[in-house]
């Protein structure tokens, strides 16, 4: 009888053994597949966080790039609720370039061209060919979650130039390929002031229309500018800013191939006003 129960004992205690090692097994095999998968790819495929672009046919305009590649408008209501949703984020979620937004390649062209026309540098001149240039695609991360995907033109192109006599960090809308905030070092050439109407010129260059009833405002030293529609809905702020470095200044001299005593900062901003 007592061997009897011994046999019922030890075989519990097998069947509990083997099921606990069959889980560990999987659970290793599993790993060491997840391991195989990440380094064939390189990466984990993570399902995107903005949705493809789904007026692709019914929004479209008459004129396309070199390139051959549609461009879409966008009403100044998806306008404000891109910038507002950017404005107001507390991260950046990396993604890939779904249907109906521009390429790295295109968004990297189009910062190009924005510097060439508000007049940093001049397209196909040794500056821009002695350019280093990054670029990432993101959209912006919200304290609460959200379940559905959010609209193609929230996500932005943030484009990074730099050499010894310019560093330039670009905003270029996802969807539109345009521009629609800036922050630019210079170190060379350093202009004294903003350029009266650049606040204009870079409203226009983002895509929006210049009517009679918007307002202008500056400053006596033209260290900021300010331009939108009248009722405040939205506007852009240009602001411009000197430094030099004094006695008292912290230099970090490891970088001292890049040294300037002196520089100037000029930021480009979309502002949503309160509605």
């Amino acid at each position: 009888m007592i061997g009897k129960y011994k046999y019922t004992f030890f075989s519990l205690i097998f069947a509990v053994l083997f099921v606990f090692g069959c889980m560990i097994a999987m659970n290793h095999i599993l790993k060491l597949r997840e391991t195989k998968l990440l380094t064939e790819s390189g990466r984990a495929e993570v399902e995107s966080p903005v949705r493809a672009w789904l007026e692709l046919e019914s929004n479209k305009e008459s004129a396309t790039d070199s390139s051959h590649q549609v461009r879409y408008e966008l009403t100044s209501q998806q306008m404000k609720e891109a910038i507002r949703h950017w404005n107001s984020r507390e991260g950046d979620i990396i993604h890939e370039p779904v249907a109906g937004q521009i390429s790295m390649g295109e968004a990297i062209e189009s910062g190009k061209n924005w510097l060439d026309e508000i007049g940093f540098v001049e397209v196909g001149s040794d500056d821009v060919q002695a350019y280093s240039v990054n670029a990432t695609l993101g959209v912006g991360k919200k304290k609460e979650t959200i379940n559905t995907k959010l609209e193609p033109y929230y996500s932005f192109w943030t484009i990074h130039y730099f050499n010894r006599a310019m560093e330039a960090e670009l905003l270029v809308n996802a969807v539109i390929g345009k521009v629609w905030g800036a922050k630019v070092t210079i170190y060379d050439d350093i202009p004294k002031k903003l350029n009266q109407g650049d606040a204009v010129a870079f409203w226009e260059m983002a895509g929006l229309q210049v009517s009679e009833t918007d307002f202008l405002e500056t400053d006596v030293e033209q260290t900021w500018e300010t331009y939108g529609m009248e009722d405040g809905a939205l506007y852009v702020r240009i602001s411009y800013s000197h430094f030099t470095l004094n006695d008292n200044s912290i230099v970090d001299y490891s970088a001292a191939d890049i040294f300037h005593e002196e520089y100037v900062v000029i930021t480009y901003d979309f502002i949503v006003g309160e509605e």
